[in-house]
């Protein structure tokens, strides 16, 4: 079980749980959140796991705090310029949600 918190960095771990959509077969994963700097080297950890999910995923949901929605799309675009300069023919779907 994680420790959960609304106070900003404290995720680390991905949480994952396995589900059966209407015979569709897949795994969801609630990360660390990404932000553009911080000197926290777990939470840095963290970020690099959440990356590295994020790179594995056929679809990703990115909830964006509303009362910092500059910061949030800025890291959404941040993974989605970073899978482009990896992989030019890249198909990159997201859901952006704001909470």
């Amino acid at each position: 079980m994680a420790i959960v918190s609304d106070i900003a960095g404290t995720t680390r771990d991905v949480v994952e749980v396995s589900l059966d959509l209407g015979g569709v077969k897949c795994v969801v994963s609630d990360t660390a959140g990404l932000r553009e700097q911080t000197s926290d080297q777990i939470e840095i950890e963290g970020m690099k796991r959440a990356k590295a999910i994020a790179e594995k995923a056929h679809f990703k949901i990115c909830v964006v705090d509303a009362s910092d929605t500059e910061g949030g799309i800025k890291a959404v675009q941040n993974i989605i310029d970073e899978e482009v300069r990896a992989n030019s023919k890249a198909s990159i779907q997201f859901l952006l949600y704001l909470s």
